[in-house]
């Protein structure tokens, strides 16, 4: 949980304490108030499962991955080219994200990348890592994928557009790799995220209950590996609240070339503050980057009910 870790400091310092002693202090004050029975456990130096008042040196420790790790997986240690900071993460209890979270007013993002960690420890242990059977294009089929998208026909034009272009993508792939080494990470394959200012949507866009949003990703192949028949798998199922296909395809990409990518989203009808994350893989369910667990991330905040008459504050499609 390399990046979860990362991003609990980040948020620390974002909410302006700098010093772990501040944090420190202000997250034993959220731990007593989150849990009232921690005040009678010990501080503890290892990953207890029961909530605890912390101390700076647990705090440095969960934040720089120095406390008790996962062991190593077979497919990374039989990786000759890893950066060791790949091998650096921390196994962090679920009540010091929640307590994080709360503290540095994150909104539930910790809370999000904790519970796609969860969901991905299974896919992380096959060798190497992919998508669960029941998500993977190979098992679905084009007539499957069909299946899963029917729902946003139902959506604006634009979307349905969209949808039919996927379908007829889909279509195009084929159902297993060319070569032995196709479908598999490689060291040398690499992506990057692009700002796309007429399409991406902003970070939190407000929408209403049930709206159709057509999400836009631009992606740029920054290896030396051309980009073929990859798809864009949605992290952690789609028991988040937001309805989006298991997966989208993703258009070839040369070295240096940069991709559009649609990803067809329906909010749900109770309001809150939703997430999504989305990796890039290949048909037979393998990740591109098995080692990463964030990809492309939308955030969407769904209003109540009775602000349904001030419109869509936002461009959605």
């Amino acid at each position: 949980m390399k990046e979860l870790s990362a991003a609990m400091r980040q948020l620390r310092s974002a909410a302006g304490c700098e010093r772990l002693e501040d944090a420190v202090e202000v997250l034993n004050a959220t731990i007593a108030e989150l849990y009232p029975e921690s005040a009678r456990s010990r501080q503890a130096g290892g990953t207890s499962s029961l909530p605890h008042p912390v101390t700076v040196r647990y705090v440095s420790g969960i934040e720089t991955g120095n406390t008790t790790k996962a062991p190593v997986p077979a497919w990374l240690r039989s990786v000759t080219a890893y950066r060791r900071e790949q091998l650096r993460g921390s196994q962090v209890p679920a009540w010091l994200v929640h307590a994080y979270d709360v503290a540095f007013l994150a909104d539930g993002y910790l809370v999000d990348m904790y519970r796609w960690a969860v969901s991905l420890q299974a896919d992380q242990s096959a060798d190497p890592p992919r998508a669960p059977a029941y998500a993977r294009l190979a098992q679905i089929g084009p007539d499957g994928f069909d299946a899963e998208v029917a729902m946003f026909l139902d959506g604006p034009e634009t979307m349905r557009v969209a949808v039919r272009d996927m379908s007829a993508a889909i279509r195009r792939y084929p159902s297993a790799p060319t070569s032995a080494t196709d479908w598999l990470p490689d060291h040398e394959d690499r992506c990057g995220n692009v700002v796309n200012p007429e399409r991406d949507l902003p970070e939190g866009v407000v929408v209403l209950p049930g709206t159709f949003v057509l999400g836009w990703w631009r992606l740029r192949n920054t290896g030396v590996r051309p980009w073929k028949h990859k798809v864009l798998y949605r992290a952690g199922g789609g028991d988040a609240g937001l309805r989006t296909p298991p997966f989208v395809p993703v258009p070839d990409a040369p070295p240096g070339g940069e991709v559009d990518i649609a990803v067809p989203i329906r909010a749900p009808h109770h309001p809150g503050t939703y997430r999504l994350c989305l990796r890039l893989g290949w048909p037979n369910g393998v990740y591109c980057y098995p080692s990463t667990l964030i990809g492309a991330i939308m955030t969407l905040v769904v209003l109540p009910e009775q602000y349904a008459g001030c419109g869509t504050p936002w461009r959605t499609t």
